[in-house]
């Protein structure tokens, strides 16, 4: 559920937040980037109200203070040196009068810290007892005090908003295990969650927007709850998607159309190409689904020579070209991806869209003057915009930009030409997967900015197939190592042409029919 939705529907009962399903989740979401500017503060504004409201219920406002007395942080850090800390749930410790919730605790908490243990290489014993000192005083101060107000049919809940350092993650894994509904908000970043949340305990919503970390105090003043105004039939049909089609591999159409994509790259050979090509994305191996995010294992070869029978070599070539969400290119130079141009003094314009992480801010992009994809849907114009930032850092190119270089890749990427973005609208993300797959004629080869666009396309999930005949080039003048297959067939071919390639599939059908050689 998206972060407004969450809003009204977490503080719901568990038998109602239950629906159909057949058992009960507390949530543990990870909620980056913002869906909706304008409502964003609002929406944080009411999730702090209610907490506030709420005597099960704690909100971190980019921190969790260590506001204990010294005599208890000396007492507890004392004591840690003569337990075994790799085994805390046999250990006596009792910080709830309730025995049940108390055994939950120790059982968390020794789950927690043997992971820490394990991913942190802690320099000393002292630095890993100051790191269980804080989780237990963490516990004490903000949640042993509101235990009482616990009730069986409600989940207390934990909210943290802004960044978050390692040791506060491992916190707020503790609480979900101990059945909290934790939610972890960021406008700007995820932070150091994939390494630290080694258990997968939380899920990623990704939204496409992102902002600054306004400070929290200055939301609240300033901001407006807002009501919820969904109807039964609609709570019906979130509940219905939630049961039917989260976790369950099946997909309704179009799931994930204000979604995003991670595109996983598959190392593999020829072999791969021709029994994965056709598969739609989730059926592949290493296809996964979290929260708006969907992991698309993609096809990125460059396919050197021929095979020594042309029959299997143009077998395999129509097997790739005919597919009915192929873009194909006969084409190496820029002007087949790229179509119009951006004048130089509008490109520096882009300066005042970069933002001091070196990413660009889409919202500022999309004012340019000369910005031509205000045309398309927004979640498509978002999406492709974030791609951008994505290829930028992925590692997908082999060496850093400059900052000039970047302009004029984005301003390619601007530029690039109107078929191939229909494919990308096209991108259902779970099902087939669109793939652009160019033939280089002859002794062809293939210009670097040609290449640019197909690592961007390749970072956004699309299959990028290229066949080059007579092996002239490689895709590692633009393209990392590591982010493409380099295959090479049994023998170069320098006058092999996809025209040619065509006339002998034709030939090949009229042999069918009327039994000619």
């Amino acid at each position: 559920m998206n972060l407004r939705t969450l809003c009204f529907n977490i503080w719901k009962n568990k038998y109602e937040r239950k629906g159909i399903a057949s058992d009960y989740k507390p949530v543990f979401i990870r909620y980056i980037g913002v869906e909706d500017e304008q409502e964003y503060p609002k929406i944080i504004k009411t999730l702090y109200d209610r907490s506030k409201e709420c005597e099960y219920s704690v909100f971190f406002d980019g921190d969790i203070p260590m506001q204990a007395e010294f005599d208890i942080i000396n007492y507890v850090g004392n004591e840690l040196k003569t337990m075994d800390v790799t085994n805390l749930k046999s250990q006596d410790i009792t910080l709830f009068d309730n025995p049940q919730l108390n055994e939950i605790f120790l059982e968390s908490i020794d789950t927690i810290v043997n992971l820490a243990i394990k991913q942190e290489s802690f320099s000393n014993d002292s630095v890993r007892n100051n790191f269980i000192l804080q989780l237990i005083v963490w516990t004490y101060l903000y949640i042993r005090p509101m235990s009482v107000k616990f009730r069986d049919d409600e989940s207390p809940k934990c909210f943290y908003y802004g960044d978050i350092g390692r040791h506060q993650t491992y916190f707020l894994m503790m609480l979900y295990l101990m059945t909290f509904d934790v939610v972890y908000i960021n406008p700007l970043k995820d932070g150091c969650w994939e390494e630290t949340d080694t258990m997968h305990l939380s899920e990623l919503h990704s939204d496409m927007h992102i902002m600054p970390v306004t400070p929290l105090k200055e939301i609240v003043e300033n901001s407006e709850e807002i009501s919820q105004e969904n109807s039964i039939t609609l709570q019906l049909q979130q509940e219905m998607d939630n049961t039917l089609f989260n976790g369950s591999g099946t997909f309704r159409p179009w799931q994930f159309t204000d979604g995003y994509t991670k595109a996983k790259f598959i190392k593999g050979t020829v072999f791969d190409v021709q029994s994965k090509y056709p598969e739609p994305a989730k059926v592949r191996d290493g296809f996964s689904v979290n929260g708006k995010t969907v992991t698309v294992p993609n096809l990125v070869y460059q396919i050197n020579g021929a095979y020594s029978d042309m029959n299997e070599y143009e077998k395999f070539v129509r097997l790739c070209i005919l597919a009915p969400n192929a873009c194909v290119k006969n084409n190496g130079t820029a002007s087949a991806y790229i179509t119009g141009s951006i004048n130089e003094q509008d490109r520096y314009q882009l300066a005042f869209c970069q933002n001091s992480d070196g990413t660009f801010d889409i919202e500022k992009v999309k004012e340019l003057p000369f910005y031509p994809w205000a045309k398309y849907r927004d979640t498509l114009e978002d999406f492709m915009l974030k791609k951008i930032n994505e290829a930028l850092t992925s590692g997908i190119y082999n060496k850093s930009l400059s900052q000039q270089e970047q302009f004029d890749y984005i301003c390619d990427i601007l530029c690039m030409s109107e078929d191939i973005i229909r494919y990308i609208d096209g991108f259902d993300f779970t099902d087939k997967i669109p793939k652009i797959v160019v033939f280089l004629d002859g002794q062809a080869t293939m210009d670097d900015k040609t290449l640019y666009i197909l690592g961007y396309l390749a970072v956004i999930g699309m299959d990028v197939i290229i066949f080059s005949p007579a092996g002239l080039f490689s895709m590692d003048s633009v393209i990392s190592k590591n982010k493409f297959n380099d295959v090479r067939l049994d023998e170069m071919r320098y006058d092999c042409t996809l025209d040619k390639i065509k006339q002998r599939g034709r030939k090949g059908l009229f042999a069918k029919i009327f039994g000619t050689k």
